[in-house]
């Protein structure tokens, strides 16, 4: 049987955020690309003939015809032996982790029928053996620390011309790659070529430019005329798929898996890219000057990307039926024939249980809107807060949405809604009078509304009150009183909510 190593990066967004600049998370992200790349893996394997005579082959490969797609900070190695992949991953951790010193860097192998089933094997506990490299020890008394990330140490204790220590490893590779041009990117991270516009220089660019024509000044987000000074952080994250990966790992006897096996890995990192690509492009003007996203992390289903505040919703329901559309071509691999009568009857019901992980398979989005001043890392802190609350909502079946607002009232917990219904409504499926009733309210109406829900704790009949006051017929569906500081908030950020007079 064959044996498969994998050696990846743990913690790869808490890593990112070390530094708080865009260009050095963007530089960080790129370093990542790179290193862990087919090209520049394979030169690691032929550096030492005597170390890596044992590689049989890299189990990624880009466009082609392996079993993983190019994943940023995963490195999969087909092997011919558990022996060969306990000495190939000491070699291999070590040039990494000496090439990005804080990145944790793990790596474990089993004995496996393909890639998908090493994965399911992994889930499981169930590998032969397991490696970790530890990152460089923070700031110590006897050492000078990094000034860009405080986390590693100084390089040098030579001074500079500008009075300052050299940068630390860690934190020089991100520098060396922190430049803002779409060519010079393109080698690195081909499956984004698509995105259109150039990479912002820093956050405040991405908030006040990104996605807009030269010279274009419209905001984002009706009803929100300071729109163009907020970002939203997004995180995603699939759902099943565990459940396809068992039982791709696991057929009935007879059943040949391997096409779909083959597939599932390369099918699912595409479909990640190519939803990010299909949102970024869906809230971008035709020639804009900045592209409308950061996409800080891909990597197999996980997704970390910014975008300005008011592109948040269509950029997130975007993301969730892309991905969703793409994932779904993994049905035309689902075996097709059986040699006996009871193995067909039994393909039919594995076919149908297949067919159901693979519509099963959804993403968890979590997003987080704040003003661009506001630290990355903790709004990406609270996206992922809202991201569990969403997965959590949809049972690990259904793509949710939740988000939390940190422009507004921030101890509220996450709010969460149906990525279904964000869809239908963004789309015109969804009649106007089906929209929740408070997305007819102006600006300043809905702030009243919030502040009598937060002051006290109103019947139906104060809500009455108060919306005959002020002239609010409630058409269309009249949103439950417990539902409304949910639909309150998510009106904040909606496109097409009433602008105030």
């Amino acid at each position: 049987m064959t044996a498969y190593l994998s050696i990846g990066a743990n913690r790869i967004q808490t890593w990112l955020l070390r530094t708080p600049e865009l260009a050095l998370i963007r530089g960080a992200s790129r370093a990542l690309a790179e290193v862990t790349s087919r090209t520049e893996i394979e030169a690691i394997l032929t550096s030492d003939q005597g170390l890596f005579d044992g590689v049989t082959s890299i189990a990624a490969t880009p466009g082609g015809d392996g079993e993983t797609g190019d994943v940023d900070g995963v490195v999969p190695l087909k092997l011919p032996s558990t022996e060969v992949a306990r000495t190939i991953a000491y070699g291999v951790l070590t040039r990494l982790g000496k090439q990005l010193p804080g990145v944790e860097w793990e790596a474990w192998w089993c004995e496996a029928n393909s890639y998908v089933a090493a994965l399911h094997r992994n889930t499981q506990g169930q590998v032969e053996g397991r490696l970790m490299w530890v990152p460089t020890i923070q700031d110590c008394g006897l050492v000078e620390a990094c000034e860009q990330c405080r986390r590693e140490p100084a390089r040098a204790v030579t001074l500079t011309a500008e009075g300052r220590s050299d940068p630390g490893r860690d934190c020089a590779a991100r520098m060396a790659r922190s430049g803002q041009g779409k060519d010079w990117d393109r080698g690195a991270r081909p499956q984004l070529e698509d995105i259109r516009g150039q990479w912002a220089q820093d956050f405040d660019t991405l908030a006040r430019r990104g996605g807009l024509r030269k010279g274009g000044k419209k905001p984002l987000a009706l009803g929100r005329k300071e729109s163009r000074n907020h970002l939203a952080t997004i995180v995603a994250d699939g759902n099943s798929l565990g459940a396809l990966f068992g039982l791709i790992s696991n057929p009935p006897g007879g059943i040949d898996t391997s096409a779909l096996a083959q597939s599932t890995s390369i099918a699912i990192d595409a479909a990640c890219a190519g939803a990010v690509v299909a949102a970024a492009n869906m809230v971008t003007d035709p020639e804009p000057e900045i592209a409308a996203v950061e996409p800080h992390f891909l990597g197999g289903d996980d997704i970390f990307a910014s975008v300005p505040a008011g592109a948040a919703w269509r950029f997130a329901a975007t993301l969730s039926a892309s991905f969703a559309h793409m994932v779904s071509g993994l049905k035309a691999w689902i075996p097709s024939g059986a040699s006996t009568q009871d193995g067909l009857r039994e393909l039919a019901n594995y076919k149908s249980d297949l067919e159901a992980a693979i519509d099963g398979i959804s993403l968890g989005i979590g997003i987080c809107f704040a003003h661009v001043s506001h630290p990355v890392y903790e709004t990406h802190a609270e996206a992922e807060r809202a991201m569990v609350a969403a997965k959590r909502k949809g049972k690990g079946s259904a793509s949710w949405i939740g988000w939390v607002d940190l422009t507004a009232d921030t101890s509220a917990p996450p709010f969460t809604v149906s990525a279904k219904q964000v869809i239908a409504e963004l789309d015109g499926t969804e009649p106007a009078n089906c929209l929740p009733d408070v997305f007819a309210l102006s600006a300043s109406a809905r702030a009243q509304l919030g502040s009598i829900l937060r002051d006290s704790d109103p019947g139906e009949a104060v809500i009455q009150s108060w919306a005959s006051r002020v002239g609010w017929e409630r058409p269309g569906q009249r949103t439950p009183l417990v539902e409304m500081p949910a639909a309150l908030s998510r009106a904040r950020w909606f496109p097409g909510v009433k602008e105030d007079e």
